[in-house]
């Protein structure tokens, strides 16, 4: 609220920063605050992670270096390192080393290791002048190199320990983890050991075809691979700890582990004694557990995670949570557990896994009971009136899908060999030409076969003719990408508009792109292309092209999409048909929209939210109901004791329930000194006419709300609630309401307009509102 005022004296400091290589003393302090490791030893002072504390005037100006750093690490930093780069994720490391592992499990007589180096406080070490040295070698402008400077010439802290703060106390190494340049430096720094090692031409690491894997990291987290570890690994450690001499990097052997395959008992042992490290059977690499054996996945990942969830589950399951309370704690907790499983392991998962999980989520969204809206319902988005509960397959399918990307795009070589290994085809001839058939070794690779069963299960969805990504050369292993060009023409760039359709350019038009294409290869190209143009091809991008070219939230987006295809059945509802017949006239889908996209955001709390939901789907329970269930009960109204006592009658129709809303549309009307019909759809629903103003919507839609709440209050009861438990409700809706505006910073006026009639309403009243004020 005071930008205007704050900005240009902090940049008025900055910039001196930067002029004159000093920072104010204050940003030279840290407090220091513990945070245990998880699954550690609580008593071994190594195995807490310190979190810095810093100036919040210093962290801004942090942000300000860390973000025209990065945008030039990314490409002096090879794709190698995963971590803290935009576009870069984990999912880039685990699905390398996952493909090694299968390489290697699926290649006769080569052996193999990797080796899962643990850094030991690698932020704490790292030397500063070995940083300026490096920034200044890069040739980084000096203004910035000050600004660095300034930060790592002079620091102090103090450590909360038991609730006290130590004393202050100098810092003259390491960066700070709470900083935002820390992990940009660190990763700039660790570049250098990573090109050390690719460019030592002694070491192999793994070979496939043409490609050397040696090395991935993800900032601190380094993992090495060898097919000949005996020699290669002794080496390599010697290379990291020359490294970790000038840099400050030290390697915890202790911690440090080697997973081998295909070596014999003594060789293993040979290793282990010329590195000093643990051959290991499992270990874990980026939240992820793995041996050499990717079968040994599901179990070791999916299984123990999900075993936890259960018991979270159990443990949450008599807890005082809502019905929506519920949701969001399997969106925010639980979700999170697998969508990472599904964003890294991309593995096949049997039909009955996901119909277990689902009963779980079940039982504890009903608490054991049973469920009144259908799972299809619960799933579904809430502009189309359902609850947003995770569908975990279609998750787990739209992980899948982004997966993908690589093999459509051809734009990563490395992986692309990986993942192509021993096959007959390029990949585009098994996603375009259907050549899985044709290659008993496509499925023997689980990632290959899962990726496959997906994009086979999605493909008509998204492409009715041939998509122009589509490249006959690497489909057909033909010579296009072999003699120099930087990646295979696709459709896309040998096919030219024309008045009636796309036709395939000339050969002198393809070679004047970059292209250096024989007569043959055209040849080759133009065959194919004569029996493609029958299938025609994509003239626009799909969804599935959109997604993959935006790179932001593609998992949301994806699901997005693949929730749509799977609830499209579902979009008139089974209780929008029940509402119809009770009220005696067809509800437009405008009408329902409205309440799903417009009055649904009027809520502020979930007690609102989930009352509408009840309402919707007609889930509360009613005698008929009960005496289904238990036929020794009555299915008669609870309030008349006359009527059968079905939704409609106990809400609308039975004579108390009309004598309430009676009294409920009268003092509506007066309050808003408008005339309202008497309507079920209005009280019950919310749906009310289109031209009433904003203010005067909202404030109806919470009044007739609460009426609703206290309503079901006494649900059982023989009695309807009195005017003043209402008006009580009413104020307690407009408090949160307010008080909510207030912490969104919205304009005031804009609650004065929905509340004021409802506040002069109230002058005079003799009821408690505990000092309702507007």
């Amino acid at each position: 609220m005071m930008k205007d005022e704050i900005t240009p004296i902090l940049q008025k400091i900055m910039n001196s920063v930067l002029e004159t290589n000093q920072i104010p003393e204050t940003w030279k302090e840290a407090s220091i605050i513990l945070i245990p490791k998880e699954n550690q030893d609580e008593k071994q002072i190594q195995n807490y992670r310190p979190i810095s504390l810093l100036n919040i005037d210093y962290k801004i100006f942090s942000s300000i270096l860390a973000n025209r750093l990065k945008s030039t690490l990314s490409n002096w930093i090879n794709a190698d390192q995963a971590g803290f780069l935009p576009g870069r994720q984990i999912k880039d490391n685990t699905r390398i080393i996952l493909n090694i592992i299968e390489h290697i499990q699926n290649t006769k007589l080569k052996k193999g290791a990797l080796l899962l180096l643990d850094a030991e406080k690698a932020f704490d070490g790292l030397n500063w002048n070995f940083i300026i040295e490096l920034l200044k070698n890069l040739r980084y402008g000096g203004k910035f190199i000050n600004g660095i400077q300034a930060i790592y010439t002079e620091q102090s802290a103090k450590i909360k320990i038991n609730g006290d703060m130590t004393e202050m106390f100098p810092i003259q190494r390491g960066v700070r983890q709470g900083c935002p340049l820390s992990p940009l430096l660190f990763i700039l720094a660790i570049e250098i050991l990573a090109r050390k090692l690719r460019q030592d031409d002694d070491l192999i690491g793994i070979k496939v075809k043409n490609q050397k894997y040696k090395i991935k990291l993800f900032a601190d987290d380094i993992i090495l691979m060898s097919e000949d570890p005996q020699k290669e690994f002794p080496k390599m450690i010697c290379l990291v700890n020359q490294f970790g001499s000038v840099a400050g990097l030290s390697i915890n052997l202790r911690k440090t582990k080697i997973l081998a395959t295909k070596l014999s008992n003594k060789e293993k042992e040979e290793l282990s004694q010329k590195t000093g490290i643990e051959i290991a059977l499992q270990a874990k690499y980026l939240g992820i557990n793995i041996t050499m054996n990717n079968k040994d996945l599901y179990k070791n990942n999916y299984e123990k995670t999900w075993n936890k969830i259960k018991n979270d589950l159990k443990k949450w399951m008599n807890l005082d949570i809502s019905l929506l309370g519920r949701i969001a704690t399997i969106k925010m907790n639980i979700l999170p557990r697998l969508c990472f499983l599904f964003q890294n392991i991309p593995i096949d998962i049997k039909e009955k896994e996901f119909t277990n999980w689902n009963a779980e989520f079940t039982k504890f969204i009903w608490r054991g009971k049973k469920p009144r809206i259908k799972m299809k319902n619960l799933q579904d988005t809430k502009q189309r009136g359902g609850l947003a509960l995770p569908n975990l397959k279609l998750y787990r399918e739209a992980a899948i899908l982004i997966w993908l990307r690589e093999w459509i795009h051809l734009d990563n070589q490395s992986l692309i060999t990986l993942e192509g290994d021993s096959l007959k085809f390029g990949l585009h001839a098994y996603l375009i030409y259907g050549k899985v058939a044709e290659d008993s070794n496509f499925n023997k690779h689980p990632i290959r076969k899962t990726l496959m069963n997906t994009w086979n299960k999605y493909k008509k969805f998204f492409y009715r003719k041939l998509p122009q990504w589509t490249s006959i050369q690497e489909a057909f292993k033909q010579s296009g990408n072999s003699k120099g060009n930087k990646r295979w023409p696709t459709y896309a760039e040998i096919l030219k508009k024309t008045q009636d359709n796309l036709q395939l350019k000339s050969l002198i038009e393809i070679n004047q792109q970059g292209y250096n294409m024989n007569w043959f290869e055209y040849a080759q190209i133009h065959q194919q292309y004569q029996k493609d143009v029958h299938t025609g091809f994509e003239e626009e991008k799909t969804d599935l092209d959109k997604i993959l070219q935006s790179r932001n939230k593609q998992l949301s987006k994806f699901y997005s999409l693949l929730l749509k295809l799977h609830t499209e059945d579902e979009y008139i509802k089974e209780c929008m048909v029940k509402w119809a017949k009770n009220i005696g006239r067809s509800i437009s889908i405008d009408e329902w929209e409205y309440l799903w996209r417009v009055k649904i955001k009027f809520f502020r709390s979930y007690s609102l939210l989930e009352n509408f939901y009840k309402m919707f789907y007609q889930a509360y329970m009613t005698p008929v109901k009960l005496a289904k269930i238990q036929p020794q009960l009555k299915n008669t109204c609870w309030k008349c004791k006359q009527a059968t006592g079905s939704f409609f009658h106990m809400w609308w129709t039975c004579k108390k329930a009309k004598n309430f809303w009676i009294k409920i549309h009268k003092t509506t009307e007066k309050i808003l000194k408008l005339k309202i019909p008497m309507h079920p759809e209005i009280f019950l629903l919310g749906i009310t006419d289109t031209s009433l103003l904003k203010p005067h919507d909202k404030l109806f839609t919470l009044m007739t709300t609460a009426a609703r709440i206290v309503y079901a209050r006494a649900w059982k009861l023989e009695e309807t609630p009195e005017m003043e438990e209402w008006i009580v409700k009413v104020t307690e809706v407009a408090e949160m309401d307010i008080l909510t505006g207030y912490l969104q910073s919205k304009d005031p006026s804009e609650f004065r307009k929905v509340w004021d009639p409802f506040k002069r309403f109230l002058e005079g009243k003799t009821i408690s509102t505990w000092g309702f004020q507007i």
